[in-house]
């Protein structure tokens, strides 16, 4: 009986020892249950101003000029006129081609959503121009800077008001009334064909030529052989035409050199240049397919 007593209070002596050992531990880096993140020190991002880009900040209005690359030219002599009523003027001129290798177009333009980019309109294709300080950047297709060895040719720099004043000046700002009867009543004599010369030797009767009328918008012409007509759209303000519902005789010629590629011209045709007496007919902003001159309708 005495050993039961003594193996009982041996076990009750080294519980209580177990308890007093756990009450007397504390916890290793206790963490409050109230204590907060530190604050963060990343920098806020930077707010951008819808107000300050090239179109609300710069003086981009006025008159820009440069020579861009040519593929088979020495270069184009380019020139833009950005107005403040968004309108433009552009001016371009095939260098080393000889007289009648310029041709003006004029539209409208709009601003890209970040107020740092041109598109004009009036245009086959899609041109734009990024704007910076005193300078147009052109660019690609897809509105992006252009690259690579030439990528420094691609600008236009914004000339002095004595500078564009030279420039423009010379050449008042057409209207779109005053400039259909220009086109109107007058014969224009081809001159040159798809970079070709028509001869000067040749026959004022044999020379081709087209007449456009006022009344019902038609043309009508002779290619070197056959007589022909049809009908045409003009869109003076932006400077484009095109010809329509072509029809010709059939006379057989021995000499018929230029029947052909007139008509093929007169189809592709979708833009025009007009300086003083000479016409020039364009696609885009090729080499000019056709150039006229005027002489008396009745001649």
């Amino acid at each position: 009986m005495k050993t039961n007593n003594v193996v009982a209070l041996s076990l009750l002596a080294v519980l209580l020892s177990g308890c007093n050992d756990a009450a007397k531990q504390e916890p290793v880096n206790p963490v409050s249950q109230t204590e907060t993140a530190a604050p963060s020190t990343q920098a806020p991002e930077p707010v951008v101003d819808p107000a300050h880009n090239a179109r609300n900040a710069l003086d981009w209005s006025g008159v820009y000029q440069g020579v861009v690359p040519c593929a088979d030219c020495e270069g184009i002599k380019t020139t833009l006129q950005l107005n403040t009523d968004d309108t433009y003027v552009l001016s371009e001129q095939y260098l080393g081609k000889g007289d009648g290798n310029r041709f003006e177009n004029r539209g409208s333009f709009s601003w890209n959503a970040a107020g740092n980019t041109v598109q004009l309109s009036g245009q086959n294709e899609t041109r734009q121009f990024f704007v910076g300080e005193n300078v147009l950047f052109m660019l690609d297709m897809s509105g992006q800077r252009i690259t690579g060895a030439l990528a420094d040719h691609y600008r236009l720099v914004k000339l002095t008001p004595e500078q564009a004043a030279a420039q423009m000046g010379a050449k008042p700002a057409a209207d779109s009334q005053a400039e259909k009867p220009v086109l109107m009543g007058r014969r224009w004599e081809l001159t040159e064909l798809m970079g070709k010369k028509v001869p000067d030797m040749l026959d004022a009767k044999q020379r081709p030529f087209i007449e456009l009328v006022a009344e019902g918008d038609r043309i009508q012409g002779f290619s070197g052989c056959n007589n022909f007509n049809g009908g045409y759209t003009l869109n003076a303000d932006a400077a484009r035409i095109s010809f329509t519902q072509m029809a010709m005789t059939r006379m057989a010629c021995m000499d018929a050199e230029f029947e052909q590629p007139l008509m093929q011209v007169l189809e592709q045709t979708d833009n025009y240049s007009l300086s003083g007496d000479t016409l020039t007919l364009n696609k885009a902003r090729m080499a000019p397919l056709a150039v006229f001159k005027a002489v008396p309708a009745a001649q």
